[in-house]
This record gives structure tokens, C-alpha cells and sequence, in this order.
């Protein structure tokens, strides 16, 4: 079995992966100037208790270093690996800083609530850690082979201000299979994990003195089909589609395809 085989297998059972060392130091320098232009530490000097994560979206528009880093082929082989997809296309990007000193719980939920518009759910995010990403700084946890439980709860297409905890919607005996399941994802800075739309996850707090600063891509199989009766009809604009239904390349980039 070769590599590509046993990513795919390890990812296919458990929804989740890790690669360690993916971004040099020289790399992350760049990445992180950029992240600090778009959130300035100047936002998070002084210390906020229960202060919220601090996210922007989409700022590889701006960021030529942040759109080489989500646009990378190399980064979104490995969701074709995960996925067994031919073509991968970008569907956003994020910056997200979890402030120090008890800040930034992310409550436990599944990237498909959100992102529920495209099905099948065949949708990966990709974190890459600018700092080392520990249980102390609030690493992200998930559950191990949740993906395979389905969708819980309803969709909140691009209606959410916050993400919301579904985990409290299993019933009794699927709740202590949760508990069994959790798996706390540490990084160090340079490492990449992925996780599927259906995987659960989330974080607690940010007990550290630093800031965790992490990069999200969230990328797709581009075999995907956009349901448009899922959007909220004022924004159905921004998700233009071939003839086949396919979300277009010109507003969402092939950025891996196998020949």
C-alpha cells in the first residue's frame, strides 16, 4: 500500500489527520507577519477573560502570502488524498486567533452545518498552526470517527453569528460514545491537520500567555453540487455554477487536480 493509500485509509476511519512539519520556519515567519497585519496584536494586548476567538474571512484577497499558502497544490493534495477525489477547489479561507488568558471556547459542532449547501458532504478544512497549538493554548479536539454518524441537528447556512454546541442533540448512549471518542489534536507551529465537514469538533479556552494564531482552508471535492435552495436567496449571487451545478473556478479555484 503506498502513501496515498494510507492517508486515505487512516483519514476514511478516523475523519481526521495530522501531518507534522508541512510549513518551514522561514514560511510560518511570512504567514504569521501577514496574520499579524490582518488581526494586529494591538486588538488582544490587553487581557479579556471569556473574550471570544477573533476570525477574518477571506484574507488571502489581500495577503499574497496567505493566497499562495491556501492556494498551494501541495496543501490540497492531501485533502485529495482524504477524500479519493480527482479535483479540489477552495471554498474560504480564514484567519483565527484564540486570544491568551481564558479566551476563545469553541463549542462542539460539525463544518457541514454550515457549509451544507454543497452535498455530498465532501468538504475539509485545513488548519495550519502559526504557534504551537497545545491543551493549554486550547487545541482543538474532535471525535474520532464521527464523521460516520451523519449530520446532526439542522443546517445554519450562512445565517450564524456564532457557532453553536450540537453535541448536547445526541441521545444518551451516542453521548458517552462522544466522550470515548474525544481526541485533542496538538500541533506544533508548521503542522497541518485536516478534519471532514462531519467530524465533530471543537476547543476550550486558551489558558496560555500567547495567542494561538491559526489558518484555515476549507476546501472541497469539486464533484460536489451546490443545493440553492439552501442559501439565503440574497446571497445566492456569490455562488455562481457551470451547467452542471458546480460551483464556478472563476469565484472558487481549482487548486488541485490529478491528471
Amino acid at each position: 500500500m503506498d502513501d496515498d493509500d494510507d492517508f486515505g485509509a487512516f483519514f476514511a476511519a478516523h475523519g481526521w489527520a495530522v501531518v507534522q512539519g508541512v510549513v518551514s520556519a522561514e514560511g510560518i515567519a511570512e504567514l504569521t507577519a501577514a496574520f499579524d497585519e490582518v488581526l494586529p496584536p494591538s486588538l488582544y494586548a490587553v487581557p479579556a477573560p471569556n473574550s471570544p476567538v477573533l476570525e477574518v474571512i477571506a484574507a488571502s484577497r489581500a495577503h499574497a502570502a496567505i493566497a499562495r499558502h491556501v492556494h498551494y497544490p501541495e496543501i490540497a493534495r492531501f485533502v485529495a488524498r482524504a477524500l479519493g477525489c480527482r479535483r479540489v477547489q477552495l471554498l474560504q479561507d480564514t484567519v483565527l486567533l484564540k486570544p491568551p488568558h481564558n479566551g476563545g471556547r469553541v463549542e462542539w459542532h460539525q463544518d457541514h452545518t454550515y457549509t451544507g449547501f454543497l452535498e455530498p458532504a465532501a468538504t475539509v478544512s485545513v488548519r495550519l498552526a502559526l504557534t504551537d497549538d497545545t491543551v493549554d493554548s486550547g487545541c482543538m479536539n474532535v471525535l474520532d470517527g464521527s464523521h460516520r454518524w451523519g449530520h446532526i441537528g439542522e443546517t445554519r447556512i450562512l445565517n450564524a453569528g456564532s457557532v453553536t454546541d450540537t453535541l448536547g442533540l445526541l441521545t444518551a448512549p451516542w453521548a458517552e460514545r462522544a466522550r470515548a471518542a474525544t481526541r485533542s489534536l496538538e500541533l506544533r507551529a508548521g503542522d497541518i491537520s485536516l478534519h471532514h465537514c462531519l467530524t465533530f469538533h471543537g476547543s476550550l479556552e486558551n489558558h496560555s500567555q500567547q495567542p494561538r494564531k491559526t489558518l484555515i482552508a476549507r476546501l472541497f471535492d469539486g464533484a460536489c453540487t451546490l443545493i440553492p435552495s439552501r442559501l439565503p436567496a440574497a446571497l445566492a449571487g456569490h455562488f455562481p455554477t457551470n451547467g452542471d451545478g458546480h460551483l464556478a473556478q472563476s469565484a472558487f479555484p481549482i487548486v488541485f487536480q490529478r491528471d
